[in-house]
């Protein structure tokens, strides 16, 4: 079953998973996780390739970000 992408107004298909880290002002965008994560969002390979953070944050990818 596929998920969508977590980002208002947006009809393509999850592809990764973006999760935070408040208190080290991190962002991570991985792998599409397993299952719906409450503490993460669902992200299409368009809207996690432009995903930018505050400037104090950092922002970690693992992942290859490719197509859909």
């Amino acid at each position: 079953m596929t998920r969508p992408c977590s980002k208002s107004g947006c009809t393509r298909t999850a592809a990764f998973t973006l999760t935070y880290d408040y208190e080290g002002r991190v962002a991570a965008i991985g792998p599409l996780s397993p299952s719906v994560a409450s503490e993460g969002y669902d992200l299409c390979a368009e809207h996690a390739r432009s995903f930018s953070a505050p400037g104090d944050w950092r922002v970690i990818r693992h992942l290859s970000l490719t197509g859909d």
